[in-house]
């Protein structure tokens, strides 16, 4: 773990919301983020779009 940067293993438990809260200490969510590591197409000129 470096910074604030926190890796939460699913892999542990189908309990997302507690495993959120273990590491927020708190069950309040004001965010997030959806769909990491899904490739987005590219919109430059070296995308060939």
């Amino acid at each position: 773990m470096q910074g604030w940067l926190r890796t939460i293993d699913l892999s542990r438990s189908d309990r997302l919301g507690d495993m959120i809260a273990e590491v927020i200490g708190t069950h309040k969510v004001d965010s997030a983020i959806d769909a990491v590591g899904f490739e987005a197409p590219g919109h430059s000129a070296a995308s060939g779009r």
